[in-house]
């Protein structure tokens, strides 16, 4: 009985050891897996980043009118020809310029992503994508993990405003919740997720700091990857932020079920800041 406890015991720490070290050394790997294309991409035109370990930020422009610009953040799993058909077609006929990032390793983008190294790389876009186009006829637009991405990217440079879409409120958060979906992953959903994290990444923290910048997040109520119940708990979010439920909304389906209100906002948004000036 004693050896089959120590040998219980062993298999435990194991199990909760490599979990922790994935979370503290490995997640990135997870966060952002390789992504190759699934087909040809109509972009305009195109322009990279790229830092000093070759990582690359690869930026398509998809051009239309005159009345502003989109920087788009996709999710973990990319899908740049997706958008092409079921999203940026919408935004463009709203007179809308599309830019949509494809993180390193993904969509042709060469490298691997890391949270920690994309900011800068993000930085450097917005730098070239702002001088086509001012901050205030500039809005991000974040799904999924993109949208936290689009989150900080808003804390240090300007914009008109920012749509978030199937959002989780922090990164431990998402993370718990992609644990619990897997049975042999659940307990681990029980350890103290955002004292692990190297840095628990959160809508908070990156929003707080710039409350004059609105921000609408449109939330499926059907969504069981990013639930909207996660982000009604109190002080999930700062005050300023604005959760729009789209009823019937999946993870995967939420911006085409609220595709029209979601352009009505966005065009919202470039006029309340075209009046400010």
């Amino acid at each position: 009985m004693k050896r089959l406890f120590n040998t219980v015991a062993l298999l435990l720490t194991l199990y909760i050891g490599v979990a922790v070290y994935a979370l503290m050394f490995a997640l990135d790997s997870h966060l952002f897996p390789s992504i190759t294309l699934d087909a040809a991409t109509t972009e305009t035109t195109s322009f990279h980043v790229t830092d000093s370990s070759g990582n690359t930020l690869l930026i398509r422009r998809y051009d239309a009118g005159q009345t502003g610009c989109v920087v788009f953040f996709p999710g973990q799993h990319g899908g740049i020809t997706t958008y092409e058909h079921q999203l940026f077609p919408h935004l463009r006929n709203a007179g809308l310029t599309v830019f949509a990032l494809a993180y390193p390793g993904q969509d042709g983008a060469k490298g691997n992503a890391q949270l920690a190294s994309l900011q800068p790389l993000i930085a450097q876009a917005m730098q070239t994508i702002q001088q086509t186009c001012s901050a205030e006829k500039t809005v991000l637009v974040g799904r999924s993990l993109g949208a936290m991405l689009a989150a900080y990217t808003a804390k240090t440079d300007a914009t008109a405003g920012l749509i978030l879409e199937s959002a989780a409120p922090s990164l431990s958060v998402a993370v718990t919740r992609s644990l619990q979906v897997k049975w042999y992953l659940y307990p681990l959903a029980a350890l103290p997720i955002a004292t692990i994290l190297p840095h628990n990444y959160s809508l908070t923290e990156a929003l707080t700091s710039i409350p004059d910048v609105p921000v609408v997040i449109f939330q499926g109520t059907a969504d069981t990857q990013t639930p909207i119940a996660d982000l009604q708990i109190p002080h999930a979010l700062p005050t300023h932020v604005r959760v729009v439920a789209v009823t019937g909304g999946t993870h995967a389906n939420t911006y085409l079920l609220a595709d029209k209100i979601y352009i009505e906002t966005l065009l919202q948004l470039l006029s309340d800041s075209s009046k400010k000036d």
